[in-house]
C-alpha cells in the first residue's frame, strides 16, 4: 500500500495527503467518493491517535511497568516527534488567594514549571507531586512548600500550587495539534481545495507518510476495505 511517488523525508500538504489516500484506495474501491465530513473526521482521528502513539499508550502501562515506551522527551525520537507541539518558557500567575491556574488552551503535559523567587533573586523548580501526597507535604513541619521549595499537583481543571501566593511562574508544556481541516470552495461551479481556509498537520515532515497510512486506515471501515485495516493496525503495532 505505499505510495512509491512519495519521498518520506518531503513534507506534504494536506491537499497531497488527501490525493494520495483517494489514489490508494481507489484500487481497493474504484468509483467510491469521499465526502468533505467524512475526510475531515478520519483527518482528527489519525492526529489524535498519532500524537497518542507518541504521547504514550495506555496499553503501554501495566503493574510492574509504570512508566509508558513512549511520551516527551522519553527518546531522542519521540521528542523529535512532538517538538513542534512545545510551548516553552511561558510566564503565568497563579490565584493568589487559592494558588490556583487553569491550564492553558490544549495543554496536555508539564515538561517543566519554574518559579522566580523575587525574595532570593533566584529561580526555583517546582516540585509536581501526587494528590495522595499533598496533605503530608502541607502538614509536614521538615518540608512544607515554600517559596524556595514550591510543589505543584494536577487536578481536572486546574494546576494548584503551593504555597498559594506565588506570582512568577514560568512552565513549558505539552499541547494538543491542531485539528487539520479540510475546507474546499467553488470556483466555476466546481469545488476544489481552499488552501487559504484549510488547516495542515502541524507534524514534522518526516512523519507525514505515517499520517498518510493511518488516514487510509481510518477511511477504511466505511469503505469495508478489510485489506487496508489489516494493513493500518499492522502500522500501529509496529508503533508506527
Amino acid at each position: 500500500f505505499r505510495n512509491p511517488n512519495i519521498n518520506r523525508n518531503n513534507a506534504m500538504t494536506l491537499k497531497e495527503i488527501i490525493q494520495s489516500a483517494s489514489m490508494e484506495i481507489s484500487q481497493n474501491a474504484p468509483g467510491t467518493k469521499m465526502g468533505p465530513d467524512r475526510i475531515n473526521l478520519a483527518l482528527k482521528l489519525t492526529n489524535y491517535d498519532y500524537f497518542k502513539v507518541w504521547m504514550g499508550l495506555p496499553e503501554d502501562w501495566k503493574p510492574g511497568q509504570p512508566i509508558s515506551r513512549r511520551g516527551w522527551q522519553a527518546s531522542k525520537e519521540n521528542t523529535e516527534a512532538l517538538k513542534n507541539f512545545l510551548v516553552p518558557n511561558a510566564n503565568y500567575t497563579p490565584n493568589s488567594t487559592t494558588g490556583q491556574l487553569a491550564y492553558p488552551s490544549g495543554f496536555v503535559s508539564l515538561s517543566r514549571v519554574g518559579y522566580f523567587n523575587s525574595d532570593t533573586n533566584r529561580q526555583r523548580s517546582v516540585e509536581p507531586v501526587m494528590d495522595s501526597e499533598v496533605d503530608d507535604r502541607l502538614g509536614n513541619p521538615v518540608t512544607p512548600p515554600t517559596k524556595e521549595y514550591p510543589i505543584v499537583c494536577y487536578y481536572n481543571t486546574y494546576l494548584q500550587f503551593y504555597p498559594v501566593n506565588l506570582l512568577n511562574v514560568n512552565m513549558s508544556y505539552i499541547r494538543l495539534p491542531a485539528t487539520p481541516i479540510y475546507v474546499v470552495k467553488q470556483e466555476n461551479g466546481i469545488d476544489v481545495y481552499d488552501s487559504t481556509n484549510s488547516v495542515e498537520f502541524e507534524w514534522p515532515e518526516r512523519f507525514h507518510s505515517d499520517l498518510l497510512r493511518m488516514f487510509i486506515g481510518y477511511l477504511a471501515p466505511s469503505l469495508k476495505d478489510a485489506n487496508l485495516i489489516q494493513f493500518n493496525e499492522s502500522k500501529k503495532l509496529q508503533g508506527v
